[in-house]
């Protein structure tokens, strides 16, 4: 009885622990996602670029990345999922990709498959249903 009850205990701890959650985009159109992810009491980390972003991400343990695709400067969101995932500390880090314009299906397809992104976020798109999926994910037995 008591090894059950440690048990319960232990993933009542892992479900309340907060998440950390890591927003590399400059994109008006996420704004009611982030909204709705704050009220969940869920920490969002926001850098502009990629360049800091990678800066941040060994200070931190992240439970997911989002990443706009279409990022200023020479370091682009392709670049930085790449990086990402070819990084041992992070590559087991969920990362959902982001683009505020249409995509050709060979290239949402393309995207997803080799930067072995969980989703990718293209127009038009339901803050709701977005942020249940990174609930489903960052609680997956709720």
């Amino acid at each position: 009885m008591e090894k059950k009850t440690i048990h319960i205990m232990d993933r009542f701890a892992k479900d309340l622990r907060t998440r950390l959650l890591l927003f590399v985009d400059k994109a008006p159109a996420l704004l009611p996602l982030k909204r709705r992810l704050r009220r969940r009491n869920l920490i969002l980390l926001e850098c502009p670029e990629a360049e800091k972003a990678l800066s941040a991400v060994p200070r931190f343990e992240f439970d997911l990345i989002l990443i706009d695709l279409l990022l200023p400067g020479d370091f682009s969101g392709y670049d930085l999922c790449r990086r990402l995932k070819e990084n041992d500390l992070t590559r087991a880090v969920p990362i959902f990709l982001f683009c505020d314009h249409p995509l050709p299906f060979e290239v949402t397809r393309s995207y997803t498959f080799e930067l072995k992104a969980q989703r990718l976020i293209i127009p038009p798109f339901d803050p709701e249903t977005i942020d249940r999926q990174i609930c489903r994910l960052l609680w997956p037995k709720r």
